[in-house]
């Protein structure tokens, strides 16, 4: 599993999970940002495939969020 930040500098959470998925067709992916969700957009969609989480967030809502995408079934657009 890959947790990202989306806007980082020198390559974006979106690029860097593509690369990776190259590698790692099967590698689950969450990006993260605390920017609003019009700055994200401007930055391009989420990779797709990829789960979302808005920060700032507590640990239980992280944890939730990682349980959700490793029991995502095949197919659901969050498994990989």
């Amino acid at each position: 599993m890959l947790l990202t930040d989306v806007v980082m500098p020198g390559m974006d959470g979106r690029a860097l999970s593509e690369q990776l998925r190259e590698l790692r067709p099967d590698l689950r992916v969450i990006l993260m940002s605390g920017y609003a969700e019009d700055v994200i957009a401007h930055r391009g969609a989420p990779a797709s495939g990829s789960a979302y989480i808005q920060k700032p967030f507590i640990p239980d809502e992280l944890a939730a969020k990682v349980r959700e995408v490793l029991d995502a079934p095949v197919g659901s657009g969050l498994e990989s």
